[in-house]
């Protein structure tokens, strides 16, 4: 029949079961006598009773749910769709027209969903860990470097990882500038810098597994600082991850980290990219691409939010993801409140994350009455409030501090005041002035391509024994030029000792140098300036060629 309430179109016992379903196993109440308290009172909806001293208790106390001054069925139904509809959400405003409630209701009903997911979160992030840890024990490890890795990863949850950009900044918002100041992805989510800097986009982490759980974060940028901690927290050492190349720093603490080349170029004149471009070996990111995709066409429905929400909007998304795989039972399991039940009247060791805040004031909500519940000191957005994404102005290209990786270390600096280093001491100051200098785009990019070059020849060199050329070209697959672009420089500041053992002229014979560090094992790598204009390059050239 049309015309009729929301009640009598939706069956409200049925969503008042399912949130009493989901308050009594994530947030169980405990009695102080050591008893759950599960037994409901009819005339009293939002207290229970405890069956052995008859004790009453509040069940929305200390839970996303305090303070709940709407029918409790609502946020049975909020939960149960936005559960069903996954990988899709249900917006306040949908909310507000299928409960015929105000708007600011529904999106406080949404943002307790959206608090009940993050707190949800963590009790998540064991079961992902033992899961990858049963999956890959310490002694697995793929295959070396182009070989097939595919035997070896058909029945294992491989971690894929990826970064994607939510709500960009457009061309009007940015002055007309999109990439003028940032490259990559950091340049569609800020402003420009005449208009303050500031991010108005969301750049998301996404990883996770084929048909499994999935963790998103909301970060401010791709470096190794930003998001190697949310990688090494989340994920056991000996984990298999899949990635493009904008991971090429991982490997260090992944030994299992395997990289896929979008950008690998064709063999054929006739085509300009290779045809394995997406899958090289069985390693290739699809997965995470897969959940971008699903992931963008699912926050397309609240048509922007700002970057401080866009933690709580991911952490629900991914929570129902991972409720999806996991089930609530396995939830429930290992959530702390059903492992460690703690008596929520308790000022001290609540181990429920939304009840400290209101712990501080006093005694918990416990009365048997409704309106005892409402006497809250603290506001519930206190309670988002550790949720909340802080974010940055990025600055600009020349107010970026350059990281030095050796000038720090106090070996380097007793080895610098030594006689046979001077021309290492005089190498460091010019790559000083280099950065401190107005230098163009171009050079500083190539400085950083041959500093990381260096950086990774530097940790395969960490004894002083004797190593090869040709050696260092089969493991690297690196072309023999710029490898020896780095070794000469490394060989002038004199770091290395630098040998030629070329049997013949070189335009007949294959060039042979053998090389061996010079400085301790404990001294890292000092930054000297690589990169080179034409003028230099000759001159050096020649020189090498008449030393031989």
């Amino acid at each position: 029949m049309l015309g009729g309430t929301t009640s009598q179109a939706i069956n409200t016992q049925y969503y008042q079961a399912v949130f009493d379903d989901i308050l009594s196993r994530l947030y169980p109440t405990q009695c102080e006598c050591g008893t759950r308290c599960d037994r409901p009172m009819p005339s009293r909806p939002y207290s229970v009773r405890c069956p052995s001293c008859l004790r009453q208790k509040s069940k929305l106390a200390h839970t996303p749910f305090r303070n709940l001054r709407i029918p409790q069925w609502m946020a049975g139904y909020a939960v149960e769709e936005s559960y069903h509809r996954h990988p899709q959400v249900i917006t306040a405003s949908e909310l507000s027209r299928r409960l015929e409630i105000n708007y600011r209701t529904a999106l406080l009903l949404k943002r307790r969903i959206q608090l009940l997911a993050s707190e949800q979160l963590k009790r998540i992030y064991p079961l992902i860990r033992q899961e990858l840890e049963t999956a890959f024990p310490r002694p697995y490890k793929l295959p070396a470097e182009g070989n097939d890795v595919r035997p070896e990863t058909i029945d294992r949850p491989v971690v894929h990882a990826d970064t994607m950009v939510l709500f960009s900044a457009s061309q009007r918002a940015n002055k007309g500038r999109k990439r003028h100041r940032n490259r990559g992805l950091t340049s569609s989510i800020y402003l420009s810098e005449r208009l303050g800097g500031h991010q108005i986009g969301t750049l998301c982490h996404v990883m996770g597994t084929k048909q499994g759980w999935v963790l998103i974060d909301s970060v401010p940028d791709l470096r190794a600082n930003t998001v190697g901690p949310i990688i090494r927290d989340r994920l056991p050492r000996n984990t298999a991850i899949f990635t493009d190349e904008a991971y090429t720093w991982l490997y260090r603490i992944y030994p299992n980290h395997r990289m896929v080349n979008h950008s690998k170029k064709s063999a054929d004149r006739r085509f300009k990219y290779a045809r394995d471009r997406w899958c090289q070996n069985g390693v290739h990111n699809q997965v995470s691409e897969g959940l971008n995709g699903s992931l963008k066409k699912a926050m397309r429905a609240y048509s922007y939010f700002r970057p401080q929400y866009s933690t709580l909007y991911l952490n629900e998304w991914a929570f129902f993801k991972n409720l999806r795989y996991f089930g609530l039972e396995r939830l429930a399991e290992n959530s702390l409140a059903a492992e460690n039940p703690v008596v929520r009247r308790s000022r001290t060791g609540c181990l429920i994350e939304s009840a400290r805040d209101s712990a501080e004031g006093g005694n918990g909500p416990c009365g048997a009455s409704a309106d005892s519940i409402f006497r809250q000191k603290l506001p519930f957005t206190r309670l988002l409030e550790p949720y909340f994404y802080r974010a940055e102005r990025i600055p600009g290209a020349s107010q970026r501090p350059h990281a030095r990786s050796g000038s720090a270390s106090p070996e380097l600096e007793r080895i610098l005041k030594l006689a046979p280093f001077a021309s290492l001491r005089e190498a460091i100051q010019s790559c000083r002035a280099f950065w401190a200098a107005s230098s163009l785009p171009y050079q500083r990019a190539k400085q950083r391509k041959y500093a990381r070059l260096a950086n990774h020849l530097w940790d395969r060199i960490q004894s002083r024994d004797w190593h090869y050329l040709s050696d260092l070209i089969a493991e690297t697959r690196i072309d023999n030029r710029p490898l020896m672009r780095v070794l000469r420089r490394w060989a002038d500041t004199g770091i290395i000792e630098l040998r030629d053992l070329t049997p013949g002229p070189s335009k007949k014979h294959a060039i042979e140098y053998g090389f061996r560090r010079l400085l301790p094992g404990a001294v890292p790598l000092p930054e000297i300036l690589y990169r080179q204009n034409r003028k230099e390059f000759l001159e050096e050239t020649e020189k090498w060629q008449n030393d031989r």
